[in-house]
């Protein structure tokens, strides 16, 4: 899956959209009582090969700097459909419907500020001040240092003595979620993916830590609307998550600090005991 927001937009952060697939609204002074408006876009620019949808924002609030105008684009060509003789009609597999809806949830959370653009924007809701940025250099997730301007200060940056590119989110409730969740009182934060798609830092949890979770970089039948990824929406400031309605992810509970910091397979192939 690949998601690159930028497909859709230019310096002013308007979607570029024909004409075409604009509603009466859109050229209206807006939508009055709503929160986000959202574009949903069929095969648009960047389809093709396995990616399966794309997502972004196109518009900000001009003072909180919450997303308010988004899209979602769904690549229809990888969608298995099934031929039905009697009807003489294709159809969508219930298990592959079922698929789609927790793809465009994923794609949906996005949409809401789950990218690596938006980090830069968030505001500590406790104080309603933003997070901030700083100018530094620092290491990408493929290996080359890069000074940047606007480095996000949710974001920390470390390299593990394996030589390892590690990113993590760390904001408050962030970091308590994923510190409840492994039984770890020492972790601190939740880690970004760190295979490179031409941006520094990811939108995606790293799958080798958030494997069930719907914000994982590839989507599964089963991926969980977990805490930790309501956590993230309600450290941008922006949102106030119902939790009750979060399902708690299974991989890694409370396996202790040895599953996040230790290896996967030790020597002679070896699964260790914290990993089973």
């Amino acid at each position: 899956m690949r998601d690159d927001s930028h497909e859709y937009m230019h310096a002013t952060h308007s979607c570029k959209l024909p004409a075409t697939r604009h509603t009466p609204h859109a050229v209206l002074p807006g939508i009055q009582d709503t929160d986000l408006m959202l574009y949903a876009i069929a095969n648009g620019s960047g389809c093709g090969g396995s990616t399966l949808a794309r997502a972004g924002y196109c518009q900000r609030h001009p003072t909180t700097n919450r997303p308010t105008v988004g899209y979602i684009n769904a690549c229809l060509d990888p969608i298995d459909t099934e031929y039905d003789p009697i009807s003489d009609t294709y159809y969508i597999a219930p298990r592959d419907i079922e698929f789609n809806i927790g793809l465009f949830g994923h794609e949906l959370l996005h949409a809401l500020g789950f990218l690596s653009m938006m980090y830069q924007y968030y505001i500590d809701p406790d104080t309603r001040e933003p997070y901030g940025t700083t100018a530094k250099t620092v290491t990408c997730s493929n290996g080359v240092q890069e000074y940047v301007n606007n480095v996000p200060n949710v974001l920390y940056n470390y390299i593990t003595k394996d030589g390892d590119v590690i990113w993590e989110v760390t904001t408050p409730r962030v970091r308590q979620v994923v510190q409840n969740h492994f039984n770890c009182p020492t972790l601190t934060g939740a880690r970004l993916e760190n295979q490179y798609n031409s941006k520094c830092w990811g939108s995606h949890w790293d799958e080798r830590y958030f494997f069930d979770d719907i914000m994982g970089q590839t989507s599964h039948l089963y991926n969980i609307a977990s805490p930790l990824t309501l956590a993230l929406l309600e450290d941008s400031g922006w949102y106030l998550p119902n939790y009750s309605h979060s399902n708690m992810t299974s991989f890694g509970r409370g396996a202790g600090c040895e599953f996040v910091l230790g290896d996967c397979v030790v020597e002679e192939d070896l699964i260790p005991e914290y990993g089973r």
